[in-house]
């Protein structure tokens, strides 16, 4: 429901994998985070089978690898303080 409203949609899950498949069929670009400063972009292209045309063939081709340097610390202490206040959230 939300594609009619959003031009995109950013998910966040350790392995693509985990995201649900009819999410995962909309996916184009796959930002990899493999340590923290440390990223790699791939794209995912994707095209119809022509022989069995239910089914979607798709090819990561790696795009480029960069770094990023740490938050600015007003920045670090806000996610920090937002991420203790869910870990201490009761699930029910």
């Amino acid at each position: 429901m939300a594609r009619q409203r959003v031009a995109n949609l950013i998910l966040t899950a350790p392995s693509i994998g985990d995201i649900s498949k009819p999410l995962r069929q909309n996916i184009t670009w796959e930002v990899i985070v493999p340590q923290r400063g440390l990223y790699e972009v791939q794209f995912l292209a994707k095209k119809r089978n022509f022989w069995n045309p239910v089914e979607n063939l798709s090819r990561m081709i790696y795009e480029v690898t960069g770094t990023f340097g740490p938050l600015p610390p007003e920045v670090d202490a806000y996610y920090k303080k937002r991420r203790d206040e869910q870990l201490n959230v009761d699930i029910k």
